[in-house]
């Protein structure tokens, strides 16, 4: 039969790990000031709990009178509680939730419990009534942790729900089945019941901890990562994220192209001389925010530096992807960019191709896309410039399609497609044009 002695060491091993738990969580606290309030509750708890265990493993060495025995009970189920309810303040903070009210709820019926019954019952209400609570508070720990925007994906997410779901399945059982099954246990068994649920107190307070602190440290190393892979300017993605995403879209584009288009703000060194610095930033985050809008969530929309813009997305064809870019052009022209009560006129040019099915690096659909944008530059700006690396079926289809014409007036491109000069197609759109080009 399980000793005094037993029980006593196990509350020895849950007051150290508690204690251990409180001081890692502290000093973790000053390398994260952003998190500085959740893992303040945390140490807080896990002091509050070390020191209802303490006061718990004080009943097993004394012997008193009921009333001071029922009042040591009392303090070491209310310092127990309020640990599980500091913690489960600190797992709200890091969703920006409060759960003071639950808490005060939780903490008041617990003392009406104690008050009502609990002094005249106090062996059944420490190793029944309880539990419940503790159930109840773990249970919604859990469930804040799933729910949590900021954690989705993340590993440790599982490991943390699946501790709290444990912890909370256990006392729901000691507080509810356990009841009924007592007449029928021994002392003996009763005694082994008590040491298994102190055996997982062990292993609760070693591993809740652990997993808070890998949790929010996998949550910074995520956030670092997306830092790294985003323009601090507009957030968009930057270079590195684009030659990341380029070889997985390739790979499921499930029988349809995938098209890259490259932007370039017109005249934007103009727009930063006159109206300054803050107005050129504003024109960048205006024309990714409209780039956004068109572009939608298939596709992948970064800034690789300066004025310069990159997409890649799924179309059907090169049309697709023309048109695209063209509505791109369009909005932004059309936006007002207000400075300082002042309206700044910003346009854009583009270029455009199709990505070979076997490209894995971006240096290539970029370099003739540059080809196309220096193109769009020097027809006039505001416009779109489609490249195609050579002449095919499908860029002869192209022209058909989209009704594409010679440009008019003297020195019109040479549409037979003979000799060696390059095939140049161009389209009225108002403000600017589609030219396909194709390059021999």
């Amino acid at each position: 039969m399980p000793t005094h002695g037993t029980l006593l060491t196990l509350y020895c091993l849950v007051i150290g790990t508690l204690l251990t738990g409180a001081a890692m969580t502290l000093l973790e606290r000053h390398g994260r000031p952003r998190h500085g309030d959740p893992l303040l509750f945390w140490s807080a708890g896990y002091g509050l709990l070390a020191s209802g265990c303490a006061l718990a493993a004080l009943r097993l060495t004394i012997s008193v009178p009921r009333l001071p025995a029922a009042s040591l009970a009392v303090a070491a189920n209310t310092l127990i509680l309020a640990g599980y309810l500091a913690v489960l303040l600190g797992i709200a903070r890091l969703d920006r939730r409060r759960r003071l009210g639950f808490s005060s709820v939780v903490l008041g019926i617990n003392t009406l419990a104690w008050l009502f019954w609990g002094l005249d019952h106090v062996a059944a209400m420490w190793a029944f009534g309880c539990g419940a609570q503790i159930a109840l508070v773990c249970a919604l720990a859990a469930f804040d942790i799933s729910r949590n925007r900021n954690f989705g994906g993340m590993r440790s997410v599982p490991a943390v729900v699946t501790i709290c779901s444990v912890h909370a399945a256990i006392y729901l059982a000691r507080s509810t089945a356990l009841p009924l099954l007592a007449p029928l246990l021994s002392p003996k068994q009763m005694g082994l019941v008590a040491v298994v649920t102190m055996y997982e107190g062990v292993v609760f307070s070693v591993a809740l901890p652990t997993s808070l602190l890998l949790l929010l440290r996998e949550e910074s190393q995520g956030r670092l990562n997306t830092a790294l892979l985003t323009d601090y300017l507009t957030g968009l993605g930057n270079r590195q994220r684009l030659c990341e995403a380029l070889p997985g879209m390739v790979a499921s584009a499930d029988g349809r192209r995938v098209a890259l288009l490259l932007f370039d703000l017109d005249r934007f060194k103009q727009i930063n001389d006159r109206h300054g610095h803050a107005a050129g930033d504003l024109v960048l985050r205006c024309f990714a925010g409209t780039g956004s809008g068109v572009l939608g969530p298939d596709a992948v929309f970064v800034r690789l530096g300066g004025e310069e813009f990159v997409a890649i997305l799924p179309v059907a064809d090169i049309t697709e992807a023309a048109l695209t870019a063209e509505t791109v052009l369009k909005r932004f022209a059309a936006l007002p960019t207000i400075v300082a009560g002042l309206s700044i006129p910003a346009t854009a040019s583009a270029g455009v191709t199709l990505i070979d099915p076997d490209c894995r690096s971006p240096d290539e659909p970029l370099h003739l896309a540059d080809n196309a944008l220096y193109e769009a530059k020097e027809r006039g700006r505001n416009r779109v410039v489609v490249a195609h690396p050579t002449p095919s079926a499908e860029a002869s289809a192209i022209s058909a399609e989209t009704d594409l014409r010679p440009p008019p007036g003297p020195g019109k491109a040479d549409l037979s497609g003979q000799g060696s000069t390059p095939t140049h197609l161009w389209r009225n759109l108002g403000q600017g044009s589609i030219v396909l080009r194709i390059l021999s």
